[in-house]
């Protein structure tokens, strides 16, 4: 095993740990130290102002959510042709890895998002969001058009205009956000409207974060 330059080896030598194996290679006195660490990993992480996200425990069954939700709002509009040219139009089960992991890398992004716009993720419904204001969708759906085009773009897809090609890696939505057209946005800002409700389907609940208290009690 070796991983950014380090080697299995004695300490001894620049860059080697005798620990560089696989888990079960392990001796019991490392495994129960790594197991340890892992159990005191909440409490680091709060001691460091790191906040924990909770996220859905199976991620592919959220990704799947959205996946239906896409099928729902796209397939209806589209012809028979097109549903069978459209390698994103297929059911889960019959995607290609490429789209199932797209699905999924969104679904785990969305987590982020909304902690990077005030709001955690609860399993158990305290007062949950249950929309978003006119404003924070604008926000979130230009966010996640940014996100999507860069992950498009590091596939090897290209802007052309005229229908998508899956076979060509060709879509006319590869713009900038103020190059899209006032109906190719509202799309974007229809899914993230949706999000509060696609999480209830995997039963977690938005809820907005406090704002952080000073010393002499006002919120900043």
């Amino acid at each position: 095993m070796e991983t950014k330059g380090w080697k299995k080896g004695p300490k001894s030598k620049i860059k080697h740990n005798p620990n560089l194996v696989a888990w079960d290679e392990l001796v019991d006195l490392s495994q129960e130290r790594g197991k340890y660490l892992a159990k005191q990993l909440p409490t680091i992480l709060k001691k460091a102002n790191f906040e924990i996200i909770p996220i859905v425990k199976d991620t592919e069954t959220f990704a799947r959510i959205l996946h239906n939700n896409y099928l729902m709002r796209h397939g209806k509009d589209s012809d028979d042709k097109s549903l069978e040219s459209d390698a994103a139009l297929r059911p889960w089960m019959d995607l290609t890895d490429e789209f199932r992991l797209s699905n999924i890398h969104q679904a785990e992004n969305i987590f982020r998002k909304l902690a990077d716009n005030g709001w955690t993720v609860q399993r158990k419904k305290r007062g949950g969001v249950q929309h978003f204001s006119g404003k924070e969708i604008s926000l979130m759906a230009e966010q996640e058009h940014i996100r999507w085009m860069k992950e498009r773009l590091d596939q090897g897809w290209i802007y052309a205009p005229g229908p998508k090609n899956t076979t060509t890696r060709e879509n006319p939505l590869l713009r900038n956000w103020d190059k899209l057209t006032p109906n190719e946005q509202h799309e974007t800002r229809e899914e993230v409207a949706s999000w509060p409700e696609l999480l209830k389907c995997a039963g977690l609940f938005l809820v907005r974060k406090e704002p952080a208290n000073d010393s002499s009690g006002k919120s900043k």
